[in-house]
Formats: structure tokens, sequence, C-alpha cells
């Protein structure tokens, strides 16, 4: 191996890595967010959580965009 050269495993791994975590997030975000919310509300009420909010679309266009 080269010095200073990425061995091709390493570069599609962490391609790998970046699809999973945001397939996972396109899976939960929004549902988890919609669930949490009651139990973080009541733990820290000073926080504006009604800006939390997100519907399921918006988590896909901003993670599509990302």
């Amino acid at each position: 191996m080269d010095v200073g050269r990425v061995p091709a495993t390493v570069t599609w791994g962490l391609l790998a890595a970046w699809a999973v975590h945001d397939a996972e997030e396109l899976a939960t975000m929004a549902r988890w967010v919609r669930a949490a919310r009651p139990r973080l509300e009541e733990r820290f009420p000073w926080i504006p959580w009604e800006r939390l909010e997100v519907s399921q679309q918006h988590v896909n266009v901003a993670i599509g965009l990302m």
C-alpha cells in the first residue's frame, strides 16, 4: 500500500456507514420526535418545543438535500 493512500474498502465503508445512518434517520426521526416531545416538555419546560415538530416530508427533504 502506498503511503498516504486510503484503501478503497475504507472509502466504501464510510459511504455505507453514511447511507445506513441516513436510512435510520429517515425511518425514525419524525416518529421519535412525536413520541419523545411530551417527556422532554415535562423535563425541560423552558425550551420552545413547538419548534421541534417536524413532518416526515420535512425530514425527507432535509436528509435528501444533505
